[in-house]
């Protein structure tokens, strides 16, 4: 759609940064804007950082008398399986490991408030993991808030799952 310009970031029409999709689906990063586009161009802004979280069991860490900033109840992973190629996810992998999540931490969906979203900001991948949440939080059941640290810095790549970590 013409040409986008961002901070360092200048991409012509049917060009794209290269990298992640190269050959299927190119992006075109428009980072620096003052706030989100809501018409169809994909919005992938790379950055860069790392994060490092200490974990210490519970037990430990009161008995030592250290703040608690977070408790980490149940984790999941799993394999995005069969979709229509790397951009795209598999939603009914997503429902599946956010299910496995709740189960290992024993926590009902109702109890959940707020979930950290990969949201790429992508118009393919963004409704297929907003579709995932809603089959598992339930439409309209109870407030659910949705975030993803990529509108503030970027994806990460390798970092992105840790920032959005941390975010919470």
């Amino acid at each position: 759609a013409g040409t986008a310009e961002g901070e360092g970031t200048t991409c012509e029409e049917g060009e794209g940064q290269g990298g992640v999709g190269e050959g299927e689906e190119e992006f075109c990063c428009v980072c620096g804007d003052e706030e989100p586009r809501e018409d169809d161009e994909i919005l992938l802004c790379d950055g860069e950082g790392c994060g490092v979280v200490v974990l210490r069991r519970l037990v430990d860490a009161l008995a030592d008398g250290d703040r608690v900033l977070a408790v980490l109840r149940g984790t999941a992973t799993n394999q995005d399986g069969r979709s229509n190629g790397l951009t795209a996810p598999n939603g009914r992998a997503q429902e599946a490991v956010i299910r496995d999540a709740l189960a290992d931490a024993r926590v009902s969906p109702d109890a959940v408030g707020m979930i950290e979203a990969h949201g790429t900001g992508t118009p393919l991948g963004d409704p297929i993991e907003v579709s995932a949440l809603a089959r598992v939080f339930g439409e309209g059941s109870h407030a659910l808030a949705v975030s993803s640290v990529k509108t503030q810095i970027g994806h990460l790549e390798p970092a992105a799952g840790i920032a959005g970590l941390i975010q919470v």
